[in-house]
C-alpha cells in the first residue's frame, strides 16, 4: 500500500510541477508512473470474495465513463489515479457481481478477446497510436489480426514449452529428493 501511495504522490507531483510534458504520454508509458495500476490488480486478487451488490456495477461504470470523459479537464494530477481506482472497482463488480453479469462476460467471443488481450496490448501501439493505418478501424483490424497470429504462433507455443519444462524440472526435483 505504501508503494501504491508513493507512486500516486510521485505521479501527481510530477504532473502538477510539469517535470515532463504531459502531452507526450510519458505518464502513461513509463513504468515508474504506472506501478499503481499493477498493484491495484494485485490488491484485487487479495480482496475477500464478497458478492458485489447489483447496483455497484452500473454506478461504477457510469463514474468511470464520466471520469474518463471529463476527469482530465478537472484534475490532470489525479486523472490516471481516478481511472485506475475506478477500473479496479469495475473489474471487482464484474467478477463478483450478479450471475447474469458474469454470464454475459463469459460469452465465448469475449473470452477469446481475453485470450488474445495481451498480444493485442503489445501490438495495438503500432497500429493505433502511431497511425500506421489510414483509419482507426483499419488499425484496429490490423492489430487484431497480428495479435491473433502472435497469440497462436508465439504465446501458446512458449506457454506449452514452459509447462513441459516445469514438469521436467518438477520430476527432476522429485527424483533428487527421493
Amino acid at each position: 500500500m505504501a508503494l501504491v501511495a508513493a507512486v500516486i504522490v510521485w505521479r501527481a507531483a510530477a504532473i502538477a510541477l510539469a517535470l515532463w510534458d504531459y502531452n507526450t504520454g510519458v505518464f502513461y508509458e513509463r513504468p515508474w508512473f504506472r506501478y499503481d495500476a499493477i498493484a491495484a490488480g494485485c490488491l484485487l486478487a487479495l480482496v475477500k470474495r464478497r458478492a458485489a451488490p447489483a447496483a455497484v456495477l452500473p454506478i461504477v461504470a457510469l463514474l468511470l465513463t464520466c471520469w474518463c470523459t471529463y476527469g482530465e479537464t478537472l484534475s490532470r494530477p489525479l486523472y490516471i489515479t481516478g481511472q485506475t481506482i475506478l477500473a479496479a472497482a469495475l473489474l471487482w463488480a464484474v467478477v463478483h457481481g450478479p450471475a447474469g453479469v458474469r454470464s454475459a462476460f463469459s460469452l465465448r467471443w469475449l473470452r477469446w478477446f481475453g485470450d488474445i488481450s495481451y498480444s493485442l496490448y503489445l501490438w495495438q501501439q503500432i497500429f493505433l497510436v502511431t497511425h500506421v493505418a489510414a483509419s482507426w478501424v483499419i488499425g484496429f483490424i490490423l492489430a487484431l489480426c497480428i495479435a491473433t497470429l502472435s497469440h497462436y504462433w508465439v504465446e501458446l507455443p512458449f506457454i506449452g514449452y514452459g509447462r513441459k519444462l516445469t514438469q521436467r524440472l518438477s520430476h527432476s526435483v522429485r527424483a533428487v529428493v527421493s
